[in-house]
């Protein structure tokens, strides 16, 4: 029964980790020209994400989500909700 709870424990962590490189994809995918991001460890529990892009020749910083998936989630929100 162990064998089973720790094979079924792996395999949701392996598929966690598959959507989430999945999110991430989609979310660099929606990148438009001069778009980066730059998601950082702010500390052991937090993410900051950073859409830095130019507007006007200005840099405009835009700080997403308290999680890295999170961070790209929101963008991706963002991206549809400007359509």
């Amino acid at each position: 029964m162990e064998q089973v709870e720790s094979a079924q424990a792996y395999i949701k962590r392996a598929l966690e980790e598959k959507i989430r490189k999945d999110i991430e994809a989609i979310a660099y995918s929606l990148l438009r020209e001069g778009q980066r991001f730059r998601v950082e460890e702010g500390n052991a529990y937090k993410y900051c994400g950073i859409l830095e892009h130019q507007i006007d020749g200005e840099l405009i910083d835009k700080w997403y989500g308290d999680s890295k998936t999170q961070v790209y989630l929101d963008f991706i929100g963002e991206h549809f909700s400007d359509e």
